[in-house]
């Protein structure tokens, strides 16, 4: 602890004493007037004095919030202040904050744009899957369906064939024959008996009916998927061999032959349309 020699008794006491210990010599009128001479070279000094007018050393001056700041000479004899070093580190303290926020920010927006991409991938990946769910679901619908077609259209001609020639059929006789035994002189009679019997005309109704949901159903599969584009071409050929087929059993009309000859070109039709649709199908 640094001494001090009282200015009163001459002895040695700390220099953070407010009196003398041995005197009782009142030292603070002496340290307010030490504090106001340069500690250098003791000369004295204006109250806010910042180098010293005698000999050039800096001094250090209280500032208001109780801190000290010194002045000192930079190389070629200038005073440079002291930096004022609180405020730099608020400063550099705020721009470390905002280029976090910033950077999380702009991870935020990739992930939330990856999570977007992903999404929109599965979504389109169970659409094409889907897709081709209905692809199968249609063409097996029409194959059952013209399949019935085929049976009701070749009744059709049996019938019409069978009255024209007068040959007898356990299957036609009833429509083509009279109560009689003796066969329609017009076959026009032997095809009404056909559509009026209840079976064959439920048949009928049911044809219409699967032709008016399939029809719906390749509605919806208009703008397929790029994956689906081929299938979706050689859907619509199939389907419209089968409708031709339908139409003749469902409207029949002309004479035997032109009847016999529409109906074995659509019913091949149909077959070969399918037989492409199996490369598309499970």
């Amino acid at each position: 602890m640094p001494l001090i020699t009282c200015p009163s008794c001459g002895a040695q006491i700390s220099d953070k004493a407010e009196k003398c210990v041995y005197c009782g010599f009142d030292l603070s009128s002496t340290k307010a007037t030490a504090a106001n001479k340069c500690p250098e070279c003791g000369t004295e000094l204006e109250t806010d004095a910042t180098v010293c007018p005698n000999c050039g050393y800096p001094i250090r001056q209280k500032a208001e919030d109780g801190t000290s700041s010194e002045s000192s000479f930079s190389t070629d004899g200038t005073i440079q202040e002291p930096p004022k070093n609180g405020k730099g580190k608020k400063l550099i303290a705020i721009i470390v904050i905002i280029a976090v926020i910033a950077v999380v920010i702009i991870l935020a927006v990739i992930i939330s744009n990856q999570r977007k991409e992903r999404l929109e991938q599965e979504e389109l990946e169970q659409q094409i899957e889907e897709y081709g769910q209905s692809i199968s679901e249609i063409t097996f619908a029409i194959l059952s369906s013209a399949s019935d077609a085929e049976s009701a259209g070749g009744l059709i001609h049996d019938v019409w064939y069978n009255c024209i020639n007068k040959q007898s059929d356990s299957e036609t006789d009833k429509y083509t024959q009279k109560a009689t035994g003796s066969y329609y002189s017009d076959f026009n009679d032997a095809l009404t008996n056909l559509f009026s019997d209840s079976d064959f005309l439920a048949n009928i109704v049911s044809l219409k009916s699967d032709q008016s949901d399939i029809t719906s159903m390749m509605k919806d599969m208009q703008n397929p998927p790029e994956e689906w584009s081929e299938a979706y071409d050689a859907l619509m050929d199939f389907y419209e061999s089968y409708v031709t087929l339908s139409n003749l059993v469902i409207s029949p009309s002309g004479s035997l032959m032109t009847y016999t000859s529409n109906f074995n070109d659509a019913d091949s039709a149909v077959l070969d349309a399918y037989q492409k649709m199996k490369l598309y199908i499970d």
